[in-house]
């Protein structure tokens, strides 16, 4: 069986949250998913997954981020990811959707400026997941989606809708 080409990262450490994602994901038969437990775990795996030695970018094509993990959180797994991604000759970035069950300005703030394109709530619903995936992989582009993030993102802190 041919694995599909476009991969997942999904960043969650606990493994019931992780294997409901990952079911969801597989029944879509469009993506393979690989699996981090934490920040540091999810960075190795990045590490392994470059093209060209990282000059191409990553074989990686979206990461789920949780944000309230051991060792290494979300918030500083992602600026890592970006500082990194920073360094590359041809520098391009990952699309990473925020995966929270904690709603607040300083996870919005972050989702903003560390240039998220995307950001759902635990629990969310298999299609919520679905339409962002959609959209990471087959209709928008990575810019768009952090515009729109943006955009949201500033809506809620205005008016305080967490």
């Amino acid at each position: 069986m041919n694995l599909p080409e476009d991969i997942i990262l999904l960043v969650e450490d606990d493994h019931d949250q992780a294997e409901e994602i990952i079911e969801i994901i597989q029944q879509l038969k469009k993506y393979q998913v690989l699996w981090a437990k934490n920040g540091r775990e999810a960075l190795q795996i990045l590490s392994k997954n470059k093209k060209l030695l990282g000059f191409a970018g990553s074989k990686i094509k979206c990461i789920l981020l949780d944000m309230m993990m051991p060792e290494m959180n979300g918030m500083q797994f992602i600026e890592q990811l970006r500082k990194d991604e920073k360094k590359r000759i041809i520098p391009n970035s990952i699309p990473v959707v925020f995966l929270t069950a904690y709603e607040d300005e300083e996870k919005w703030y972050s989702a903003i400026k560390n240039r998220a394109a995307g950001y759902l709530r635990k629990p969310f619903r298999k299609n919520d997941l679905e339409k962002i995936l959609e959209n990471i992989f087959e209709e928008w582009d990575h810019e768009t989606l952090i515009e729109v993030t943006k955009t949201k993102g500033f809506e809620k802190l205005k008016d305080g809708s967490f």
